[in-house]
């Protein structure tokens, strides 16, 4: 009862609007759903086309992620719109959306996780997830477990290290070092088991190739990353 009527009171003084039309009452009306436009898979370091995913050969040594998804771009104003009203905004309902579009992007290219696949959202220093209220790629990752029937671990990794926000700083290069040795495995994978790492956005890939690094280091046998938009 106190929930409804904190949820009632919020949408009286911040009333939503469509992430993509602005239509009030909703966050992503079913026009704007329908007209938004999805991408086929691409290899994580290049991003060339890749029909299931997977890194190209060439790309192979210079990655530790094996296969990726990202069924929106973040360059599309309706999309990157919705992610920022998701991250930044508190609208914790999108996590369904986001998640749904990265289930039916795996359906639709035929892309599927091994029965032993370990969802593990990209973790949020304590502090940083005290500011705001919740992780957004653990409410991604939950979505996609329910969906696939794949398990959610949020004791393999941890964030110990407190930075800057990566969306502060526009090179590569800046961001590859502001990730530079930010997480830590808290428990050793299971040896046998493909682990996917989950995020909202990933724009260099910054993130996840650093996270992708430790989780094979400490012994993982394949990680993946599945992220909403890129």
């Amino acid at each position: 009862m106190l929930k409804e009527l904190f949820n009632f009171t919020l949408d009286i003084l911040f009333p939503k609007h469509c992430a993509g039309c602005r239509k009030e009452g909703v966050l992503f009306c079913e026009n704007c759903k329908d007209a938004i436009r999805t991408m086929p898979p691409a290899c994580f370091a290049c991003e060339k086309r890749s029909p299931d995913g997977a890194v190209c050969r060439d790309c192979k040594p210079k990655t530790a992620i094996r296969r990726f998804l990202a069924p929106l771009s973040f360059h599309d104003a309706t999309a990157r719109e919705l992610i920022h009203a998701y991250k930044y905004h508190g609208a914790k309902e999108v996590a369904e959306m986001l998640g749904a579009y990265v289930v039916g992007s795996l359906r639709t290219y035929n892309i599927v996780a091994p029965p032993d696949s370990i969802l593990i959202p990209i973790p949020l220093h304590p502090k940083r997830l005290r500011e705001r209220g919740f992780n957004q790629a653990e409410l991604i990752a939950n979505v996609i477990g329910e969906k696939l029937g794949l398990a959610v671990h949020t004791a393999i990794l941890s964030r110990n290290v407190y930075r800057k926000h990566q969306t502060t700083m526009r090179r590569r290069e800046e961001r590859v070092k502001n990730a530079e040795g930010v997480y830590k495995v808290k428990e050793p994978p299971p040896a046998d088991s493909t682990l996917i790492l989950v995020d909202d956005v990933a724009t260099t890939g910054a993130t996840l190739e650093e996270a992708a690094k430790v989780l094979k280091a400490a012994g993982a046998k394949q990680v993946w990353a599945f992220v909403a938009a890129r």
